[in-house]
């Protein structure tokens, strides 16, 4: 009797604690890494010719995409962030200085997480899986604090 009542009580569905499914998110990362130079010429090619000035080095280069803005990717390099209009799948197209994405560098990694998007009061939760160049890679757990829309709201708690 006492089995049969524990075993109905794990089975039973937990109680609800107020949250609403909002939907789904999906963030996406590219990590681009400059390509290699093409190797150095012999010496023989150097007494011919002279060796040109060498060009500053090129930086690594990250893109982010968030679902919530769609429309937008960010470009992340030398520690400043550009926002660009355009789609995710055109990103290697992108201008950097003089050149396109696509011809100075090669993508090293993509990392994304998605998963479902939960409100909980003031909150949204965002659980999903991490994917790591396609293989699953861990778990996100991501909470976000949603303010007050009016200061005058937050008075009474602040005295």
């Amino acid at each position: 009797e006492k089995d049969r009542a524990a075993r109905a009580a794990r089975a039973a569905p937990p109680p609800p604690i107020g949250c609403t499914r909002a939907g789904r998110w999906r963030t996406h990362c590219l990590y681009f890494k400059p390509k290699v130079a093409a190797a150095a010429p012999s010496a023989d090619a150097a007494e011919i010719a002279p060796t040109p000035p060498l060009e500053p080095p090129l930086e690594e280069v990250c893109v982010l995409h968030y679902s919530e803005r769609p429309e937008v990717y960010f470009v992340c390099r030398a520690g400043t962030v550009q926002e660009r209009l355009g789609d995710l799948a055109g990103v290697e197209a992108c201008t950097l200085g003089e050149s396109t994405l696509g011809e100075t560098h090669s993508q090293r990694l993509r990392i994304t997480a998605e998963g479902a998007e939960f409100r909980f009061g003031d909150f949204i939760v965002r659980l999903g899986g991490l994917f790591l160049n396609a293989s699953v890679g861990g778990t996100v757990v991501e909470a976000e604090y949603l303010p007050c829309s009016r200061a005058g709201c937050g008075e009474a708690v602040l005295k």
